[in-house]
């Protein structure tokens, strides 16, 4: 049986990570601040590239934080086709 699927149809995967990094002297696993690492990435413009990085196909992709507090939630969004940019500023979608 198979699905018709709209062309207009978004379609959306979930994934989860677990980070390994290692191990210390101790043999036992190092901590790794993910929290920290996602501020940073939270605090990057929606412009100028910061966001914004080709895969392996050519398309942008671009990241942004959805929730710091654990477990934390992270979107990856693919630009395809002709679409310029989309940028979100102050709760506004503006095409760049």
């Amino acid at each position: 049986m198979s699905i018709k699927r709209d062309k207009l149809c978004i379609s959306r995967k979930i994934y989860f990570y677990k980070i390994h990094a290692g191990y210390d002297l101790a043999g036992k696993p190092i901590q790794y601040n993910v929290k920290s690492a996602l501020e940073a990435i939270d605090k990057l413009a929606f412009q100028l590239d910061a966001r914004y990085l080709k895969d392996e196909d050519g398309f942008e992709v671009c990241c942004w934080i959805k929730d710091l507090c654990s477990p934390q939630k992270v979107s990856f969004g693919k630009i395809r086709g002709s679409l310029s940019r989309v940028v979100y500023n102050f709760g506004v979608w503006l095409l760049g």
